[in-house]
């Protein structure tokens, strides 16, 4: 019998998932374009599981102007809005502040999917290349 993975083990895992994903999408910074120490910034904090994973919330950026974000959040809304639409970062923006509880068979759902995806998409970039 194998054990269900810990909450802890889940959300760490889709956090690294979602910065594969992230990083392999945008391959450099989205504010200054840079490719080197680069990161998941996430336009929406991390604490509301409801947007932390939402791939529309989470732009590659590095360290540099993930930090400033923090500080100086609109280079990264300006990217957000010019990708996502107006409308579409005030859906985000709507889906951050009405947080979702998830459940452990949840956050698994979404790990299996993002995985799922994610190898998808890779198989698809090698295959373009072959």
């Amino acid at each position: 019998m194998t054990r269900k993975p810990s909450r802890k083990t889940l959300v760490r895992k889709l956090d690294a998932i979602v910065k594969q994903i992230v990083i392999d999408r945008d391959v450099t910074c989205v504010c200054c374009g840079t490719s080197r120490n680069l990161t998941p910034g996430h336009l929406f904090s991390r604490v509301a599981y409801s947007t932390r994973w939402d791939l529309n919330n989470v732009f590659c950026q590095c360290l540099s102007c993930n930090f400033r974000h923090e500080s100086d959040p609109y280079p990264l809304l300006k990217y957000a809005k010019m990708i996502l639409g107006e409308d579409g970062v005030e859906e985000l923006h709507y889906k951050y502040v009405h947080p979702k509880k998830f459940k452990d068979s949840e956050l698994q759902e979404l790990l299996d999917k993002l995985t799922d995806d994610f190898s998808k998409h890779d198989l698809d970039v090698s295959n373009e290349n072959a």
